[in-house]
């Protein structure tokens, strides 16, 4: 498919998605309705719910907006000297930033803050989850069990956040005080250098030669070029002296925020205008998240350890029944591409359910992979209901040796 195909192609699917001069977007939350399943036949064993964080701030701020954000939603917490299930307390410290002190100004909010919008998407999924996985499937116990949920989240704190909303909405009396004293719920996290659930450098040294080849591709390029006097215009109208100038995803980032916020545009900045920048992004962004190699890069280990906690189930170890991971847009969609099943960039909240099923006598496996609460069909796979080696192996396709990590693949495959 040649440039201008592209271009088309992307520019009818984007109205679609985005439609000119709405106020909404779906980008700014996902779906959160969930598929009830009907296998007489087979035991549910295992889910693992993989998320997006819900709505932030802005990742970056552009110099001539002014728009007051105000954030409500923070930390309060102690520090703790043990791993006790339960502690006792007679005061908590809150993490509160200062008004008009931060870069993005004026107001009270730092730059990529969880908003309380977006803990509410997520106690609103945690509850959605629950009605399925607790009152419909009877899969879970009511009242939180230590031993059948485990979470992990990104060592950020608007992951963590999220984790904990949907959390709440899953368990709302998990926190109840008993004989004076808290519940106290581990989220488990790795810094981000060694996260695998991340694009990371340290794990897979040959990922940062790899993305400035694949933006080196002579249709990125040409891409690029076709709106840099645009891009150009864009930098002025919105005052920015940075060097290297905005990208075009900090430009989505930022509008994005301000629409779904209801927040108007900088001055100078159209609808029109904020449309054709979503194009751009999104175009840019799918690039690299349906490059093959990216996807082995960046999420393969990932792969690996959904897949271990699955294949230890099947073969008789216990395991948490319910495994959370709190992410990010990028964890996603690299997953999602990996299978096949990658459309569009994740909205807020996005999140995906991978159901490990079995037969009564434990000898034939299934996997349910769940986008936004509905079934889809990994490729590899014969059926939505996907036989356990089929899914896997698709996924292990993506998993790097440490000696592909070291290096740059020759070749840079897209799907």
């Amino acid at each position: 498919m040649n440039t201008n195909s592209v271009f088309v192609l992307l520019t009818i699917v984007l109205f679609f998605q985005l439609g000119v001069g709405q106020q909404t977007l779906p980008y700014c939350e996902a779906p959160n309705d969930l598929f009830v399943s009907n296998f007489p036949n087979l035991t549910l064993r295992m889910v693992q719910t993989i998320t997006r964080h819900g709505d932030r701030t802005m990742v970056i701020r552009f110099e001539n907006d002014h728009t007051l954000w105000e954030c409500n939603l923070t930390f309060t917490e102690i520090p703790s000297l043990n791993n006790n299930n339960t502690t006792t307390t007679d005061r908590l410290y809150r993490k509160s930033y200062l008004n008009d002190r931060e870069v993005i100004h004026p107001g009270n909010c730092n730059l990529g803050q969880l908003t309380s919008k977006g803990y509410d998407q997520h106690y609103r999924l945690g509850a959605k989850l629950r009605n399925l996985y607790v009152d419909t499937y009877k899969f879970l116990s009511a009242n939180f069990d230590p031993t059948e949920v485990w979470v992990r989240s990104t060592d950020v704190p608007r992951t963590i956040q999220s984790a904990q909303g949907l959390l709440n909405g899953f368990y709302p009396r998990i926190f109840q005080n008993v004989n004076n004293t808290i519940s106290v719920l581990n989220i488990n996290t790795i810094e981000e250098e060694m996260d695998d659930m991340l694009p990371s450098s340290t794990l897979c040294p040959g990922i940062d030669d790899l993305i400035v080849a694949i933006v080196s591709d002579p249709l990125y390029l040409n891409y690029q070029n076709k709106y840099s006097a645009l891009l150009a215009s864009l930098q002025v109208i919105l005052n920015n002296n940075s060097t290297p100038p905005l990208f075009w995803t900090e430009i989505m980032d930022g509008f994005s925020a301000l629409q779904c916020h209801n927040m108007p545009f900088p001055q100078g900045v159209t609808q029109q205008t904020v449309n054709i920048a979503y194009e751009i992004a999104y175009w840019q962004f799918n690039f690299i998240v349906e490059n093959s190699s990216y996807v082995s890069y960046s999420i393969g280990r990932f792969y690996t350890e959904l897949l271990s906690r699955m294949s230890s189930v099947i073969q008789g170890n216990n395991q948490p029944k319910f495994l959370l991971y709190s992410a990010h847009d990028a964890t996603i969609a690299s997953i999602l591409s990996g299978m096949g099943l990658y459309e569009t960039w994740p909205a807020y909240a996005s999140h995906m359910q991978i159901e490990l099923w079995s037969d009564k006598t434990g000898s034939q496996w299934y996997v349910l992979t769940k986008s936004n609460g509905v079934p889809v069909q990994p490729l590899g796979c014969t059926d939505v209901l996907c036989p356990f080696t089929q899914f896997s192996a698709r996924l292990n396709k993506f998993v790097p040796t440490t000696q592909q990590c070291k290096s740059t693949p020759s070749s840079f495959p897209f799907f």
